[in-house]
Order: C-alpha cells, then sequence, then structure tokens
C-alpha cells in the first residue's frame, strides 16, 4: 500500500518541484526501531513508548495525507508507524525465538513481494489489485 501510495502521489509531481529528502525519513526509522531491538537485548521495558511512538506516527500519516503538500511525509510516517507496531507485535508474542525469526522472515518475503507487485502495477489499476 505504501509502494502503490507513493507512486499515485509521483504522479502529481511537477517539473519544477523541490526534490524531497526521502531518505532523511530512514534516521528516525532506524533510531525507533534500533533502539527498541538494542532495549530488548538488554532487558529493557520498551514496549509501550514504542508502541505510543508507532501510533503517533500513524496519526501524524493520517494528518499528512490530508493535504497534497504534506502527503510523501504522510506516507513515510504511516509505514514508520506500521513497522514499529509490527516489531512490537512479533517481539511481544509468547512464542519462541526460532518461530519469531520465522515470523519475521515471512514478514519481509510478504513486503518484497507486495512491493514487487504494487511497482508492476498500473496506477490506474488500484481498484483491481486491491480486490
Amino acid at each position: 500500500g505504501f509502494v502503490m501510495t507513493n507512486r499515485m502521489l509521483g504522479m502529481f509531481k511537477r517539473k519544477d518541484d523541490a526534490p524531497e529528502p526521502t531518505l532523511i525519513y530512514a534516521v528516525p526509522a532506524a533510531l525507533l526501531l534500533g533502539a527498541y531491538l538494542v532495549g530488548q537485548t538488554m532487558g529493557l521495558a520498551l514496549n509501550g513508548p514504542v508502541l505510543l511512538s508507532s501510533a503517533l506516527f500513524c496519526v501524524f500519516a493520517i494528518g499528512g495525507l490530508s493535504s497534497q503538500k504534506t502527503a510523501n511525509f504522510g506516507n513515510k510516517m504511516g509505514l514508520l508507524g506500521v513497522s514499529g507496531g509490527l516489531l512490537v507485535t512479533t517481539m511481544t508474542a509468547g512464542t519462541s525465538l526460532a518461530l519469531k525469526q520465522q515470523m519475521g522472515i515471512v514478514m519481509a518475503a510478504g513486503a518484497a513481494l507486495g512491493a514487487a507487485v504494487a511497482s508492476k502495477a498500473g496506477v490506474t489499476d488500484l481498484p483491481q489489485l486491491v480486490a
């Protein structure tokens, strides 16, 4: 969904629009998710703060998607919020480490497959893609 939204937003870009620093959004993502994983290995209880941060990022995403000028920001914040929520949910599941690793592999494969399908689908094919 995030890939398709990004492609749809790209349809409305003008040649004279300033380039957006997309990679800068990776910094808070790396900090949030990396700090959580490091905290988990150290035995710190970071589930609540990371879930709260993820929820706030999702709220920022909804606000960001409400305007064409801030839609790219909203899309990136939504991706960060969902990623944080999925990470905490996976890590707090009462399962073994081996099963958590399998869950991560399956989620990564699903994300890669979804991104591949979304990048090849035409933007006007969105209703059929969702169905």
